[in-house]
């Protein structure tokens, strides 16, 4: 169980929070961050917890916070939201060591349609146009070119359709595993294969029901340390 999460001057208002959750390797602790926004001024307080302790720590406010609408995607000891205004998009990350945001520069996309993720415990971003999904991955810092572009994914055709296709995960071997939801809004898998343009549909047995994916990795790290 976590402890209570108070917010600084603000009685019995419930505002609208989103969680996100890491691993900071300096400190060998995990740690969520919670965002809780108040639509009546349009702040934002932000909270640290770090598993094991008896409280939260609230650390700088999220700056361009009126546009966020989902949680935050780790990667490479930071949390990472995707940020608009009324003109762009941009990529605001905060340093888990740190306990600081900056604002990451983003690739030249075609599109305003584009979403967060992680490939090769990356940042990454996926960027849909009519037709195709691009996907981008994010270099080291210090690289002159931070973004380099992956993929060039057409979308499939499905049941006369052509579904949004994301990616979870790239093999050694370039197979691109990627979801999309159908009508029934059930999660679909589906392999492509970069090298030859090909997609296959694997087929997941004893499973009839709705569902969702996620990519999990094996860890000697225990949460409850």
């Amino acid at each position: 169980m976590f402890p209570p999460l108070k917010h600084s001057g603000r009685g019995r208002q419930n505002p609208c929070s989103l969680y996100s959750i890491g691993y900071d390797r300096f400190s060998q602790t995990y740690k969520i961050v919670v965002v809780s926004f108040f639509k009546d001024d349009n702040t934002n307080q932000v909270h640290v917890y770090t598993l094991g302790t008896d409280s939260w720590k609230r650390i700088g406010d999220l700056p361009n916070s009126s546009c966020i609408d989902n949680p935050g995607v780790f990667a490479s000891g930071t949390i990472n939201w995707l940020a608009k205004d009324s003109r762009s998009s941009i990529v605001i990350s905060l340093d888990f060591e740190k306990e600081s945001y900056q604002k990451l520069s983003h690739p030249n996309v075609e599109t305003n349609c584009w979403t967060l993720g992680v490939l090769k415990d990356c940042l990454s971003i996926f960027a849909y146009t009519n037709m195709f999904v691009d996907v981008w991955i994010m270099n080291e810092c210090g690289n002159n070119q931070p973004w380099t572009k992956l993929y060039h994914v057409p979308y499939m055709v499905y049941r006369g359709n052509r579904p949004y296709c994301t990616p979870l995960y790239i093999t050694e071997d370039d197979q691109v595993l990627m979801y999309f939801h159908d009508h029934s809004t059930h999660t679909n898998l589906v392999v492509y294969d970069s090298k030859i343009g090909t997609y296959n549909m694997p087929e997941l047995q004893n499973i009839d029901h709705w569902r969702d994916s996620v990519v999990y990795v094996e860890s000697l790290i225990s949460p409850c340390s």
